[in-house]
């Protein structure tokens, strides 16, 4: 009897301990280690561009900042918290503050010739890639 009591909570501990690091993987996915928001992303390559969606919910499109420095792209945006008198919050479940996110791009490209739209809370980017410049030399011995 003894040793199919210590079988099933030996089970259950194991569930529990799935199910908590299930939780923190998603929170490690969604926060860096200095607490800023890390956004959700796809990211498609196809022949001639890079395609990407970007999830910034509750964030206005004026606090977006893109820059991009060789191949990677680097996001900035921060979600405001409303002006609201807080003594009226009686649950609070929304996170508010900065995100930032980094994009190795693997190709160099067209920095001038970005589209970026903002709808429903997705930013999606259609990054042209350009040619590679890079030229092979012949050398000739004799």
């Amino acid at each position: 009897m003894r040793d199919r009591w210590r079988a099933d909570l030996s089970r259950f501990q194991e569930e529990v301990n799935k199910v908590v690091e299930q939780s923190l993987n998603r929170i490690g996915n969604y926060w860096t280690a200095d607490g800023v928001m890390r956004p959700a992303a796809d990211l498609y390559e196809q022949e001639e561009q890079i395609t990407l969606f970007i999830e910034l919910p509750g964030v206005v499109k004026e606090d977006i900042n893109i820059s991009i420095t060789g191949r990677s792209l680097t996001l900035t945006a921060e979600k405001k918290k409303p002006e609201i008198d807080e003594v009226d919050l009686r649950k609070g479940e929304r996170h508010f503050g900065p995100f930032k996110r980094t994009y190795d791009l693997s190709c160099d490209v067209s920095v001038e010739n970005i589209e970026a739209t903002f709808t429903d809370g997705v930013l999606r980017l259609v990054i042209p890639k350009v040619e590679d410049k890079t030229q092979k030399i012949e050398i000739k011995i004799g």
